[in-house]
Formats: structure tokens, sequence, C-alpha cells
């Protein structure tokens, strides 16, 4: 089951569908991330967006790390 979520962007609002659960999960970030639904200006979300592209990099080296221990392993 899908959910509409409205988020405002420099004054412009976007209105996007997202799975259920997946739009609990991104309006919990939302808020995290912003403190609202709106977000004031273009670079404050560039800089979000490079902030969690980070963290997604740093998962992903640690998850291969963690890939090569379990073949070391077998």
């Amino acid at each position: 089951m899908s959910k509409k979520l409205s988020i405002a962007i420099s004054g412009r609002s976007y209105d996007i569908e997202l799975e259920e659960q997946f739009c609990t999960f991104f309006q919990k970030q939302l808020q995290e991330d912003f403190g609202s639904h709106q977000i004031g200006d273009a670079k404050t979300l560039l800089q979000a967006y490079v902030k969690k592209a980070h963290r997604l990099f740093v998962l992903e080296e640690e998850i291969a790390k963690l890939n090569s221990k379990l073949d070391n392993l077998t």
C-alpha cells in the first residue's frame, strides 16, 4: 500500500507516493534532517543529500568488509 507525502522545497510543494513502511521511515528522516517537511533552499537539500550519500558509502564499505570476513570463514 502506498502513502502520499507532501514536501516543500524553497516554497514549492511536491507530492510523492511512497510505500507505507518506507514513508514512515522517510518522514522520520525528514524530521531529523530538517525539523519538518519544509526544506528552505537547495543548498540545505544538497548538504543533506551529501550527508546521506556519505553514510550509505560507509555502510556499503562495512558490508563489503563483513562479506569478506564471512567468505574467509567458509
